[in-house]
């Protein structure tokens, strides 16, 4: 809600360039990622508005991209290892451990950082009605 009653001329006589007040720049990598991890970046932050992001996010983000990266990596060797016949969950279990846990905090970042499709749901947009079941949608 605005302001109440009549504009003073002062405040008319404003003018607002929106080239000024949009950011139209994305923010770049930092240098601390690898190549693997920079390109996460990128394509995370191309999906996103220009101004998603503000500088305090960069660390989370950075935390993200290495952790994607980390998290292909053990999905590759465990696949590797399934293809070959040779996973054994008793020798081979700290290994699945370790990419579940990576699971859960790629999708705790990624839900702080409102990338996650489930964090951008605005549940005021679709109610049921009253007497509607969502099973029957």
């Amino acid at each position: 809600m605005g302001q109440r009653g009549p504009k003073s001329a002062a405040h008319l006589s404003v003018v607002v360039d929106p080239a000024v007040l949009e950011p139209t720049e994305r923010p770049r990598p930092p240098a601390e990622l690898d190549d693997e991890a920079a390109e996460v970046w990128r394509s995370v932050v191309g999906r996103m508005p220009c101004d998603w992001f503000g500088a305090e996010c960069f660390p989370i983000l950075s935390s993200y991209c290495r952790l994607t990266c980390r998290a292909r990596r053990l999905a590759q060797m465990i696949g590797d290892l399934q293809r070959a016949g040779e996973l054994d969950p008793g020798k081979h279990g700290g290994l699945m451990r370790t990419e579940l846990a990576v699971s859960r905090t790629l999708a705790t970042l990624a839900s702080s950082l409102r990338v996650a499709p489930v964090s951008q749901y605005d549940k005021s947009k679709r109610r049921p009605t009253p007497g509607e079941r969502p099973w029957n949608s």
